[in-house]
């Protein structure tokens, strides 16, 4: 006697074949996407630091120009403008130390902002002197400080270089990396597509010979063609109920056929002449 199976309908089969088939073309363009994102996110980050970097030079370069005036012209107004550029100008500098931190390019953010407080502090004790020491004399020590605030643009040329190489090699990494996430995507999604027709191929395989034996097992009983061996299906689905139902038909009707021919034979003897 056969144990009780769970069955999984047809209904079902086709249900999983059919999200299989929408589930691993979305898993593939998400996984992709997620590396291009990740890929184009670092590219950004490149260029962001180049242009926070490019920030601050235009700034100091605009600070040098803001001091020298405010030496030469003091006034409220010129103050403001001078300590506001400057302000920028560090917080250009923090943002790319915060955000880029990146071994030798670091360090050089981490230089460039010591020469950018030590102009802060070499222009405040001038602005400190500002009224209180003869001109010639200030305009002498502002002379000193301009030298330190052209230092830091002098690196800037230097750093430019350096930026310029960074960013091409980044973008040659981030550009082959793009390319090897491309083709690893394409693998994923061939091999996802020789799946689902290995799937789709046996699912219907298992589906469709059931029904062909029992449409061939049909056939042979409207053919008077009761000793026909059994249906063996074990696919746990309908057909499997549909064959195991079939072939209790075809018994029954086998053995309900025997018993009338053994019937009919049994009056055919009594009923013979002696």
């Amino acid at each position: 006697m056969k144990e009780n199976k769970r069955y999984i309908g047809i209904r079902t089969k086709l249900y999983v074949l059919i999200i299989l088939s929408l589930l691993i073309p979305a898993c593939v363009h998400s996984v992709s996407y997620i590396l291009q994102q990740k890929t184009l996110s670092s590219y950004q980050a490149a260029l962001d630091s180049q242009i926070t970097l490019n920030d601050f030079f235009v700034s100091n370069r605009s600070i040098h120009d803001l001091f020298e005036n405010f030496v030469l012209h003091p006034s409220s107004e010129n103050r403001i403008s001078y300590e506001g550029e400057l302000g920028y100008a560090k917080e250009r500098l923090d943002h790319m130390i915060k955000n880029f931190p990146d071994g030798i390019y670091y360090e050089k953010m981490q230089d460039l902002q010591n020469m950018l407080e030590t102009f802060e502090v070499q222009a405040s004790d001038v602005i400190a002197k500002i009224g209180s020491v003869p001109q010639s004399e200030l305009l002498s020590q502002t002379q000193n400080v301009l030298y330190t605030n052209t230092l830091i643009d002098y690196t800037y040329k230097k750093y430019t270089t350096y930026q310029a190489e960074s960013i091409s090699a980044e973008t040659s990494r981030l550009l082959m990396t793009m390319k090897d996430n491309n083709r690893l995507c394409n693998i994923v999604f061939a091999a996802g597509l020789l799946f689902l027709c290995i799937a789709g191929y046996l699912t219907t395989r298992k589906i469709t010979r059931p029904l062909i034996s029992v449409v061939s097992s049909a056939k042979e009983l409207t053919n008077r063609h009761f000793e026909i061996p059994d249906i063996d299906v074990d696919t746990n689905d309908e057909m499997e109920i549909l064959a195991n139902a079939f072939n209790k038909m075809k018994n029954s009707i086998n053995g309900y056929i025997s018993k009338i021919n053994r019937q009919s034979l049994l009056c055919l003897l009594y009923t013979s002449p002696s």
